[in-house]
Formats: C-alpha cells, structure tokens, sequence
C-alpha cells in the first residue's frame, strides 16, 4: 500500500526483498476506511469524535498520508508506475479468482452456539445468567433502576439476536477470571456496558460510569501470558 507515508515505502521494500528471496510475489492492498475521497475530512472528524478531541488541536490523533478510501482499478494502478506495484496490482486477480463466491451474499447465521442446559433456550438461559449476575451484584436487593436498565438491554440484545454471542463472551471472561488472568475493559462500548457487567463481569457499576449498551462487539485485554490456553474455550464455541 501507499498512502504517502515514508515508513510505508520502506516496508514496502523490505517486504519486496523478502518476496524476491521466498519467491513470493508482490500483493497490493488499500487501506481503506471510508468509501470516497471526500469523506477524508468526515472521517478526520470522527476520530476527533472517538477520542474527544478538537480539530484544532495539533497533538490529536490523526491520519498520516491520504487516500483511505475504496479506490477504483485505475487509481490503484495510477498510484505507482513501478514494475513491482505495476505487478502487484495484477496479482490481486489470482486471489480474486481463488474465492468461491457461492452463497457468499446469502443471509447465514454467524452467531456463535452455546450449550444451553436442558430446559432452556439460548434467550432464556442468557436471561437467567442476567438475573444470577444481578443478584451477585445487589445480594441485598436489586434496585429499580438497574432491574429496568437490564430489562432494555436484555430486550436490545434479544431483538438483536445477539444472546449466543454474550454467553460466550461471559463464558471466556468467567474462565480468565477464574484462572488467574488479569483483564480490562477493551474499546467497544459492549464490553463496558451493564449486560456484559451483570452476566459475567459482576465488578464496577457501569450505570454509576454512566456506561449502557453500546455496539455488539467486547474486546477485552489480558495479560501477557501465553495465548493458547485462554484461546481455546472460546474457539469451542465458535
């Protein structure tokens, strides 16, 4: 790729130099994060959003280069008159033509499975680990608002479709905590929200945080310890 960065073009040909001595041919790729190049000044202005920042502000983070979005053939051609890029552009048709695209757009669920205990169906066993979760959490009593407050994000999830996918992130969260792993809240505003707090978390309060359901994606840092073991359950579920 080539967005106008110097490091780029240094990667870039390093990894040429490699290519060459493993005999693998150059690939080219966009980094692309909006669709046009005029939304350049959209998206910068998002990033301000996600990181509370001002525009103004010379520190903020930003993009480095230009051309983040989805370019057509001739721009991506265009971008570099070299035999290598010139190559590079043209092998991305042998990875094209590799990818058996049947049944590629139909609606499928990708929904992780569960295993759901007898008598239960995936809503209301992730129901049921809500109300176990809460309970932990207020042993005296769980007040009104953080009942009603679980209530709506369980009905957002459940419309969603989205139960399986909170049993297993509980399920992996409940494993690590229970072997030691030191975790925390990742980016996505899921994994800092009430549901995920009562189902599995059960530390904090997120409603005091002023954090409620956000989008359906948890990221969640451990520790630096070895990945396969934490791995592993959740790859069972998927």
């Amino acid at each position: 790729m080539d967005h106008g960065i110097e490091i780029e073009r240094r990667v870039r040909d390093g990894l040429l130099e490699i290519g060459k001595k493993l005999n693998i041919p150059p690939l080219v790729t966009n980094d692309s994060h909006y669709t046009y190049a005029s939304e350049a000044t959209a998206h910068d202005a998002l990033l301000c959003i996600q990181t509370g920042k001002n525009l103004s502000d010379p520190d903020r983070f930003r993009f480095d280069g230009t051309g983040y979005y989805l370019k057509t053939t001739d721009e991506m051609y265009a971008v570099d008159s070299s035999d290598a890029w010139q190559q590079g552009c043209a092998n991305t048709l042998l990875v094209a033509e590799q990818i058996d695209t049947s049944g590629m757009f139909e609606k499928r669920d990708l929904m992780p499975k569960f295993e759901i205990p007898d008598g239960f169906t995936e809503v209301t066993w992730f129901q049921e680990e809500v109300r176990v979760g809460m309970n932990r959490r207020f042993p005296g009593g769980v007040p009104e608002d953080r009942q009603k407050q679980a209530e709506y994000e369980m009905d957002v999830i459940i419309q969603m479709g989205f139960p399986g996918y909170f049993l297993v992130v509980a399920d992996f969260i409940m494993w690590a905590k229970n072997s030691g792993w030191h975790l925390r809240t990742g980016g996505a505003r899921a994994a800092r929200s009430s549901r995920d707090d009562w189902v599995a978390r059960r530390y904090g309060d997120s409603i005091n945080h002023h954090v409620t359901i956000g989008g359906p994606m948890a990221t969640c840092p451990v520790c630096h310890r070895p990945w396969g073991p934490a791995v592993q359950p959740l790859a069972l579920r998927t």
